[in-house]
């Protein structure tokens, strides 16, 4: 597995590395060099922000190394292992379906065996795999007895948009809301992509839903 490395460094340090300190390369050349290179890679590639950021030295860029997607199945293990492990007085139910196993349809190889990985380690926490009795194919249903009792939604990286697997999640929650008071969480994995979707939930709607957003990733969670 390739792990996710970003650099930062000003545009002038970048520069001085790509053609020499003797040297006084065009903003042009370096953005061209970043996009044929795959080192400048976002969302915001397409956008003028972009270029503004090599033609202003007092920006920064963030280079990232190339990494594979993160697949459903991981987010739910990483989010549980952080978030609400058994070990800790969590009871977990997850629901994977046969698509998140890579069983049926076309999918990226290696998929498969990450994805094995990742159900093996939620069994080894203790976590029991299928179906909720009360709410059914929830991605996750956790409960303890002092923290509450919480249903979250999970999206991985896929062949589909972003902007459409958070819109479905949402729905998923919402059609879970009977008026208990639990709590519901969307959790998608910490990358750019998938915080610029966050943010386009407003915080009126997490407050009156009672809805919490974050952001999952091998090395932790937090809030978006």
């Amino acid at each position: 597995m390739y792990a996710l490395r970003t650099v930062s460094l000003s545009i002038a340090g970048f520069a001085v590395l790509l053609v020499g300190a003797n040297e006084n390369p065009s903003p042009d050349r370096l953005l061209i060099w970043l996009f044929s290179s795959g080192c400048l890679g976002s969302d915001v590639t397409a956008q003028r922000s972009c270029y503004a950021a090599v033609q202003s030295p007092e920006k920064r860029l963030c280079l990232k190394t190339r990494c594979p997607a993160v697949y459903q199945l991981e987010v739910k293990q990483w989010l549980v292992s952080y978030r609400f492990p058994p070990s800790e007085g969590w009871r977990v139910c997850v629901d994977i379906d046969a698509m998140e196993r890579a069983k049926g349809g076309k999918h990226k190889p290696g998929k498969a065996e990450r994805v094995h990985v990742a159900e093996v380690a939620l069994l080894s926490m203790g976590v029991t795999i299928g179906a909720h009795p009360e709410f059914g194919r929830a991605d996750i249903v956790a409960e303890h007895p002092k923290h509450g009792f919480f249903v979250v939604e999970v999206e991985g990286n896929s062949s589909r948009q972003r902007e459409q697997a958070m819109y479905s999640a949402l729905g998923q929650l919402v059609l879970q809301m009977q008026g208990t008071k639990h709590g519901f969480v969307l959790a998608v994995p910490d990358e750019p992509s998938w915080e610029k979707q966050l943010s386009k939930i407003p915080q009126h709607a997490r407050a009156t839903l009672g809805l919490s957003c974050v952001l999952v990733s091998e090395q932790g969670v937090r809030a978006a």
